[in-house]
């Protein structure tokens, strides 16, 4: 093939294979970023002078607010490839004001061109830095998706081309670039689709049971036996902190202790089931250790202490209201699975270490002890030269034999 821009002759049969390969690799699942490297390298070897190319897309997630994938050609002296970056919801709202990006929506444009020359000034400023590493053209596209195809912030995807050719991109090779945009743009899509399903099911499942579920584990009654440790918690004097804040300052205090807590207990493999008001549900599954689970469990313990306690410093400078945790540890076999009905379902642990593990928790107000440990659980840990000290025996309701109790002198 030609060096050339691409001719009229080739121009369908190159645009054909290279759409052919993103549709077919897309299908297949390759990610974002190796989608966006392949497709680049392909235009390069197919004739078109690609220097950079980029693609946007905002996604559905508690932190993120979206992702650009990025290749850049070796011209400048660096190295050839393919990048990600990841935006927070602090991205500076003036950074996105100045984009082409933003130049689209503005003016209700699909798509934008600029010639870049040097000594001359672009019309947009963002364009600077891109006239100045020695791109000569610049096309900026979106495709847009219809409500019914839009979740979330999720309306859209973006890409910008660029050249270092002095003469600029071809007509031919601008009409390629239109035409596989919206290839793109579909096989970008159907990735953060599955990304935005994978997050949405570990935030409000966790991780170990979206997986289960994202595995296929979705039927009602489907539920497998596992021994873990049990972590049952509760914020300290909670009604109270309750009834005297303002309803508007009651969910930040929730998630600021619960945030430290689960912090901790993902730090150490932990997996968050459950919120109930300020209570927490988290298990260690135990597999064919379980001192090793327990352990975990206590190195989990040990940093929420530091975590809240250090957060519990922070707001006690700025004069706001502090609390700390109450905690059970519970070693147990628990059924872990789907319970509801047919098409509500709750994926959870259900089993008497459960309900062991909450009475647990129930009691640490009562004996004053901000951590208890079953006997069970003190067991696995005694040989561990750790300041084990016994409670007593307690009747748990609903339990019919009374249960020894341990704590950390």
């Amino acid at each position: 093939m030609s060096e050339q821009s691409l001719s009229s002759r080739t121009e369908k049969p190159a645009l054909g294979a290279i759409a052919e390969w993103l549709e077919r690799t897309a299908l297949k699942g390759l990610a974002s970023q190796e989608l966006v490297g392949g497709l680049a390298e392909r235009m390069v070897a197919a004739g078109i002078p690609l220097g950079r190319m980029t693609a946007m897309v905002d996604t559905l997630h508690p932190v993120h607010e979206g992702s650009v994938f990025r290749w850049v050609d070796g011209e400048a002296g660096g190295e050839a490839g393919a990048d990600t970056m990841t935006y927070g919801r602090d991205y500076d709202v003036t950074r996105w004001q100045a984009t082409t990006y933003y130049h689209l929506e503005r003016h209700g444009l699909e798509d934008c061109r600029w010639r870049l020359r040097p000594g001359e000034e672009p019309e947009l400023a963002a364009l600077c830095e891109f006239r100045d590493a020695g791109f000569t053209d610049y096309l900026v596209v979106v495709e847009r998706f219809e409500d019914s195809g839009s979740v979330g912030e999720m309306t859209c995807i973006y890409s910008s081309w660029m050249t270092r050719a002095p003469e600029g991109f071809s007509d031919a090779a601008i009409a390629t670039i239109r035409r596989l945009s919206p290839v793109l743009a579909l096989a970008l899509k159907c990735n953060e689709l599955q990304s935005i399903s994978t997050t949405i099911a570990e935030t409000y499942l966790g991780r170990n049971a979206a997986a289960r579920v994202m595995e296929g584990g979705i039927l009602r009654g489907v539920a497998s036996e596992i021994k873990a440790v049990l972590w049952s918690s509760d914020l300290m004097s909670f009604t109270a902190h309750s009834e005297a804040l303002e309803p508007a300052e009651l969910i930040p205090f929730l998630n600021a202790y619960s945030g430290a807590l689960v912090e901790a207990i993902r730090g150490e493999g932990g997996d968050v089931l459950k919120f109930m008001g300020d209570g927490l549900l988290a298990i260690f599954p135990a597999g064919d250790d379980p001192a090793a689970a327990c352990r975990a469990a206590l190195r989990a313990e040990r940093e929420a202490r530091r975590l809240v306690a250090a957060l519990n410093e922070t707001r006690a400078a700025e004069g706001r209201r502090t609390t700390d945790f109450y905690l059970a540890l519970h070693l147990g076999y628990v059924y872990f699975g789907n319970i509801g009905s047919a098409d509500r379902l709750d994926f959870t642990v259900i089993g008497p270490a459960v309900n062991e593990a909450a009475r647990i928790m129930a009691l640490c107000s009562s004996v004053r002890r901000p951590l208890l440990l079953s006997a069970r659980f003190a067991g696995m840990v005694a040989d561990d030269d750790l300041p084990l000290a016994s409670v007593g025996r307690f009747a748990l309701r609903g339990v019919s034999e009374a249960q020894h109790l341990y704590t950390l002198a």
